[in-house]
């Protein structure tokens, strides 16, 4: 039995449906992943700020999270190769400015402890105008009630907002910025049989079109 957590809060990639079961993109790619190593899997939700500590203390045995793979979490657990990339983008109301210095002098957020959070704190003096949100649900909720005048995201999960009901008045501002853009699966270093094995299943599902599918799910364009 393979456990398999994600974050359940990070839409279009991981959430929990109107039915109260996990979904998105990275939900399916567990499931197909699983399909071609041929192994009964568990997904379960958690938290971001602990999740890579679940893994540590085997909680479960991967993370197909959204995770982006930085030197620090390097550190702490192995990765696999990836499975998509993205940017960096900031999002703000349409047209509020005129030049991409103006963000840094307003109330911007992002998710805590993400590559997105930790760029905003690395030798960016935003001091008390840089608010961190312990999911993108709440810095969009902030975004939308005027608390923060633009979040920092990855830039397909801002594609997602964007696109919905409540985005229609946001739009990307300035250029996207790209570090640390690969995403991939998280597991224990000793568990090298095990990246091995996602390895050659995330081939397998690039070479018979159904990581495609999956794509062309929750994306009109390729993601990888």
């Amino acid at each position: 039995m393979l456990r398999i957590a994600t974050e359940g809060a990070y839409p279009p990639f991981n959430y929990v449906d109107d039915d109260g079961a996990l979904a998105g993109f990275d939900v399916d790619i567990a499931w197909a992943l699983c399909a071609v190593i041929e192994v009964d899997c568990v997904l379960v939700a958690e938290p971001w700020n602990s999740i890579i500590d679940g893994l540590v203390e085997q909680r479960y045995d991967a993370i197909v999270a959204s995770m982006s793979v930085t030197e620090e979490r390097k550190r702490q657990v192995a990765f696999t190769d990836k499975y998509y990339s993205t940017p960096m983008r900031f999002v703000a109301k349409r047209d509020s400015f005129l030049r991409m210095e103006e963000v840094t002098e307003q109330a911007i957020g992002a998710q805590a402890e993400t590559t997105s959070f930790d760029y905003l704190q690395d030798g960016h003096p935003f001091g008390e105008n840089l608010h961190a949100f312990e999911t993108m649900e709440e810095a969009y909720a902030a975004l939308l009630a005027g608390e923060v005048a633009a979040v920092l995201t990855d830039s397909l999960v801002a594609w997602d907002f964007l696109k919905s009901d409540p985005g229609q008045a946001f739009s990307f501002v300035g250029d996207p910025i790209y570090t640390d853009t690969e995403i991939a699966i998280a597991v224990r270093k000793e568990d090298e049989a095990l990246r091995q094995d996602i390895n050659r299943a995330i081939t397998l599902l690039i070479i018979d079109g159904t990581y495609q599918e999956i794509n062309q799910k929750y994306f009109p364009f390729s993601i990888y």
